[in-house]
């Protein structure tokens, strides 16, 4: 009886021992180059978010929209930022195009009329965080092909920018 006891306590020792000295699994992002690196992760979550070279990335666009003539064609552009750090963002529409047709765009939860070419709103977007609220309208009276650029840059930077090229296509 005495040596049954004695092997029950040294099982519940050694099952304590195994058990506690298993390190703990932590799911989380395991690569330090990442913004949002846990560095006691152990077990990587696929989670990840790695800066690339471009704080501002499109990663949808509709690069071509077609219509009738009259018709308000609409493009969907979605922008992240690709940073590790949050930032504002400004829209600016480059279009110099006849007077029989109208490029308006909303952006920032706002829409602003064809006349206006730069955004005096800015879009403030967290680290990695994606946007895909901005629409470009087109309309003409006249058939055709057209392109519109929209420039998005950082507010206080208008170096670090994308820029996209949108071709409405009128019939």
């Amino acid at each position: 009886m005495k040596n049954t006891v004695q092997i029950f306590y040294l099982i519940a020792l050694l099952f304590a021992f195994f058990f506690s000295s298993c390190e703990q699994e932590v799911d989380g992002c395991t690569d330090a180059n990442a913004c949002n690196y846990n560095n006691e992760a152990n077990n990587d979550d696929s989670s990840c978010q790695i800066p690339i070279d471009e704080i501002l990335e499109v990663t949808y666009i509709d690069a071509v929209v077609s219509g009738s003539v009259g018709e308000d064609l609409i493009s969907h552009v979605h922008i992240r930022n690709s940073s590790c750090d949050p930032v504002s963002v400004k829209a600016r529409k480059v279009y110099n195009g006849p007077e029989e047709t109208s490029a308006y765009f909303c952006f920032a939860g706002v829409c602003f009329s064809s006349s206006t070419i730069e955004s005096p709103l800015a879009l403030s977007l967290d680290v990695f965080e994606e946007d895909d609220y901005f629409k470009g309208y087109f309309s003409s009276s006249v058939a055709g092909d057209y392109d519109v650029k929209y420039r998005f840059y950082l507010e206080g930077d208008i170096t670090t920018l994308v820029e996209v090229d949108i071709t409405y296509i009128v019939s």
